[in-house]
């Protein structure tokens, strides 16, 4: 005849829980039932938040000190709010922070850089609308040819394709890529700023929006005729 063995009592995954943590996973329970994967789910998530709770306040007397040592390594295990079923973590030893100390760059891992290129963050640039620019630039390079713009292309010209290309999409127009276009000459007329003064010395305002001394005459396209200025 088989004796029963004592069942052991499992211990409750709610102790140490604050007050509303209780709550919350009370109405989990009468929800999902006890030990649903929507508690799972929950404790799991409580107990992501004690780690890295647990990993700041170790990192925080790093801060302001020189980071070229090796990492933290692995944080130590926070009170359990529970023995209950956990979901499975991976363990990470190192953080993507790093320390800007004047010239030089310094990583968790202990690698070093220079810092010339903290100045540009050329990883925050929107790829979505990088690639539309792209495509308005391979519609130009089949239209006029690739470089046809590095030939010169004074900035007041470029915003002003800019500002119709930004109307023409404010008014509803969809027929073409507008935004892209008119982001493109927005970088056509950095460029020409930067590349080109002598194209922009003639045809932009001057501080207190003086018009240019001498600005550039420009010639109707030919066979086109001149309208006649009202009386």
């Amino acid at each position: 005849m088989k004796t029963k063995q004592p069942r052991t009592k499992k211990p409750d995954p709610s102790q140490g829980l604050t007050p509303p943590q209780k709550d919350t996973l009370n109405r989990i329970r009468a929800r999902c039932g006890e030990n649903s994967a929507c508690e799972v789910l929950y404790l799991g998530i409580l107990d992501m938040k004690a780690d890295c709770a647990a990993y700041m306040k170790q990192a925080r007397p790093r801060e302001g000190k020189n980071a070229s040592g090796p990492g933290l390594g692995k944080s130590p295990a926070p009170s359990s709010p529970g023995s209950g079923p956990r979901i499975v973590r991976r363990e990470t030893e190192q953080v993507s922070e790093k320390h800007v100390d004047g010239d030089q760059v310094a990583f968790p891992s202990g690698a070093v850089r220079s810092a010339d290129a903290e100045g540009t963050r050329y990883d925050l640039i929107t790829p979505i609308g990088l690639r539309r620019v792209a495509e308005t630039c391979a519609e130009g390079a089949v239209k006029y040819s690739p470089f046809n713009w590095e030939k010169g292309m004074p900035v007041a010209d470029l915003l002003n394709h800019a500002i119709r290309h930004t109307f023409a999409y404010l008014e509803g127009d969809r027929s073409e890529d507008h935004l892209a276009h008119a982001a493109w000459n927005m970088l056509a007329a950095i460029h020409s700023e930067e590349k080109w003064p002598e194209l922009n010395k003639d045809s932009l305002r001057s501080r207190g929006c003086t018009p240019p001394a001498h600005p550039a005459r420009v010639s109707p396209p030919s066979g086109d005729a001149l309208p006649l200025a009202s009386k």
